[in-house]
């Protein structure tokens, strides 16, 4: 399974849930670092950083992880899949 895939099947189960908004950050000089998928859910802003199985983020994806979260975003670390994302949000309350 590619980060792509992973990527886009979260994608798609963001999309199904009822008050949730989400976009896919495509990568390029303009979004070194950024997370993979920024969205809003019942209110509350969410980051999600997608990998393939065994992956991890780099130091500079840590660090933007860390700016975000102090900014009060809920941060979803190396998602290898949809569970990783429920879960997480489960523990937040989101859902």
């Amino acid at each position: 399974m590619t980060e792509s895939s992973v990527t886009r099947s979260i994608m798609l189960w963001l999309r199904s849930l009822p008050e949730c908004q989400a976009v896919r950050v495509h990568g390029g000089r303009y979004a070194v670092n950024q997370p993979d998928v920024i969205g809003c859910v019942r209110g509350r802003c969410f980051c999600i950083e997608a990998k393939r199985p065994g992956g991890t983020s780099r130091p500079g994806q840590l660090s933007m992880q860390r700016k975000w979260a102090r900014a009060g975003a809920v941060v979803v670390r190396d998602a290898t899949c949809v569970a990783d994302v429920r879960t997480a949000f489960e523990s937040e309350h989101l859902l």
